[in-house]
């Protein structure tokens, strides 16, 4: 699957962003809604289950997507060097977190968002 990446015009950790980036990322944020969701709705579309994932923008719709999004992503190994950099995030983590040596992958982050989008233009 290929699927084109988010691009946001600033990367960090939200909170430590100044205030012009946070504003640059808001715009870039309600820009892209729209192009997102296209690029949501043209691979769900390539899926064998279309039928019963509609993109209606519907509650009801958000469950076959959800499955069909548990399908279409995946985790990665971080590096040494993330697992060294993140270190020291581990004490606020619990045992029923998720597994902190892996993540998602870029694409599957991406899809994540979109579906986040889907998720919020459906409320």
């Amino acid at each position: 699957m290929t699927y084109e990446l988010i691009n946001p015009p600033v990367r960090g950790r939200f909170r430590e962003l100044s205030s012009g980036d946070r504003s640059a990322y808001a715009k870039w944020f309600t820009q892209m809604m729209p192009e997102r969701l296209r690029i949501l709705e043209a691979l769900v579309s390539q899926s064998e289950s279309v039928e019963t994932c509609r993109a209606d923008y519907s509650r009801e719709s958000l469950i076959p997507l959800g499955q069909w999004m548990a399908g279409h992503v995946s985790l990665r190994q971080k590096t040494d060097k993330e697992l060294r950099a993140g270190a020291d995030l581990s004490r606020f983590m619990t045992d029923d977190d998720a597994n902190f040596s892996r993540e998602l992958t870029e694409e599957s982050f991406s899809i994540a968002f979109d579906v986040g989008f889907y998720l919020a233009a459906s409320m």
